[in-house]
């Protein structure tokens, strides 16, 4: 197996006459599609990886109440690539099961950081400086965003110290 750009893997599986081409979470157009019979799309629905991060942060307030006034979230994003289907489906998710689920969400603070660890942590280094205080909640849509969200606060000691099974501080 080999990634490729979609042009580039359309043009080698149709010059091979064989194998196939499988394009993951970034779609063809569907007349790259059509060209061959030979050529499919497989993604998770984004919108799902959404919905999950919402039950985790549910999950995490139930278990500490004191971590959360009322059902308010106020929240860091770091978001994907702008305009990508997979940071506005992710975000749909994850703001509509918060609904749900009976939160009020306040964006204190969003950007792009484009699926990067290395784009996310000066983010959030910046955040940490700006907002500390001000948010209960940190949301990267992807893991590497989320890597350099972390190392960012274990970086500036924004770190937890839990206590059986609730969080103190």
């Amino acid at each position: 197996m080999f990634v490729a750009s979609c042009r580039t893997s359309c043009r080698w599986t149709a010059a091979s006459g064989n194998g196939c081409a499988c394009f993951a979470n970034i779609p063809p157009t569907i007349s790259a599609l059509k060209k061959s019979g030979r050529f499919y799309y497989a993604s998770s629905p984004e919108i799902a990886c959404g919905r999950i991060q919402a039950d985790l942060l549910n999950e995490y307030f139930v278990a500490n109440p004191k971590k959360i006034k009322g059902k308010n979230v106020n929240m860091l994003l770091l978001e994907g690539k702008k305009d990508h289907s997979a940071q506005k489906y992710r975000r749909l998710g994850l703001t509509d099961e918060l609904a749900e689920e009976g939160y009020h969400v306040t964006f204190v603070a969003a950007q792009y950081a484009d699926w990067s660890a290395s784009l996310a942590q000066p983010i959030m280094d910046r955040w940490l400086s700006i907002y500390r205080g001000a948010f209960n909640a940190v949301v990267a849509e992807d893991d590497a965003m989320a890597l350099g969200a972390i190392a960012s606060l274990v970086d500036k000691k924004y770190t937890d110290t839990p206590s059986g099974t609730e969080d103190n501080d």
